[in-house]
C-alpha cells in the first residue's frame, strides 16, 4: 500500500512542480523558525535555573553605589584558595 503525502503527489507541469517547491520551502522556513523559537525558550529557561542555582557575587559599585554583579575568573578562584 502506497501512502500519499505532499511530497508524492503528482504533477502535471512545470509550474506546478515550481508552486509545490514554493510551498515546501516557506513550510520548512517557518518549521526551522519554530525550532529557533524552542531552542531560545530552551536555553533562557537552562541559564535561569544556572543562575538560580549559581548565583553570581554582587559587590557595590564606588560610583553609583549600586550593587553589580561579576564573574570570578578561574585565575581569581586559585588565588583566594
Amino acid at each position: 500500500p502506497l501512502k500519499m503525502t505532499a511530497l508524492s503527489m503528482p504533477t502535471r507541469s512545470r509550474e506546478e512542480k515550481q508552486a509545490k517547491v514554493d510551498q515546501l520551502r516557506v513550510l520548512y522556513e517557518k518549521v526551522e523558525a519554530y525550532e529557533i523559537l524552542l531552542e531560545e525558550e530552551r536555553l533562557e529557561a537552562a541559564l535561569r535555573a544556572h543562575e538560580e542555582k549559581y548565583p553570581r557575587p554582587t559587590k557595590e559599585c564606588p560610583l553609583c553605589l549600586g550593587d553589580i554583579q561579576y564573574t570570578i575568573s578561574v585565575h581569581e578562584m586559585l588565588a583566594f584558595n
